[in-house]
């Protein structure tokens, strides 16, 4: 159940998320459901209508992670302060961010770090430039690794409907940094036990005691 009054009266009171000052925002959301009697999964799915239509397909990606663990409106809390600002004094303009994409920080991060990098720095641009880089996601964080890494996602995101495409769907991009990530976690692990083995030790020969005539 939705609790329209709830998030009627939420609405009401602070307008739609827009993606800025999202600790007051959802401090006084959380209220509101609460005190409607709306269960802490229900308040987590609900979010994304309180938010502004081109936020909520981001909320909702974010949002189902949380649905059945404990701790689930805290863990939402967590992770949308690390997605959204309190204070567009922290803004980054669009040319930071894509002269910090050209100079391809994944040569010297690894693809994970690189990927909350990325986000972070995508999370701070204003809500105008997020939405018109949007479809552009992929493509820029291909940029951001390094050669063999982005040509490895390539091929994992390749598009078979599209000749030459790739997809743009970011939990994809997020599943296929995960597999690479840990293959080749696998492969330096495989690397180093076959680099400190011991080498095989040589039958020591005896020497017959020689004979004094």
């Amino acid at each position: 159940m939705k609790s329209p009054k709830g998030l009627q009266s939420c609405v009401r009171k602070m307008g739609r998320f827009a993606g800025c000052e999202i600790s007051q925002y959802l401090c006084e959301y959380c209220c509101t459901m609460e005190m409607f009697h709306v269960s802490e999964i229900e308040t987590i799915a609900n979010f994304k209508l309180v938010s502004e239509l081109e936020l909520r397909d981001r909320i909702r990606q974010i949002a189902r992670r949380y649905l059945t663990i404990p701790g689930g409106c805290d863990n939402l809390e967590r992770a949308m302060r690390e997605e959204y600002l309190d204070e567009d004094s922290d803004r980054i303009t669009l040319r930071m961010f894509l002269d910090w994409i050209e100079t391809q920080p994944g040569c010297t991060l690894g693809l994970s770090e690189l990927k909350r990098e990325f986000e972070r720095r995508y999370s701070q641009l204003p809500l105008r430039e997020r939405l018109t880089l949007d479809t552009r996601c992929t493509e820029l964080f291909l940029r951001a690794t390094d050669d063999v890494s982005a040509d490895r996602l390539c091929f994992m995101l390749a598009d078979r409907a599209v000749e030459g495409g790739i997809m743009t769907d970011w939990l994809r991009v997020e599943d296929a940094i995960s597999v690479l990530s840990k293959q080749r976690r696998v492969v330096g692990v495989h690397y180093v036990t076959h680099a400190v083995q011991p080498r095989a030790v040589e039958p020591h020969l005896e020497l017959s005691p020689r004979v004094v005539p």
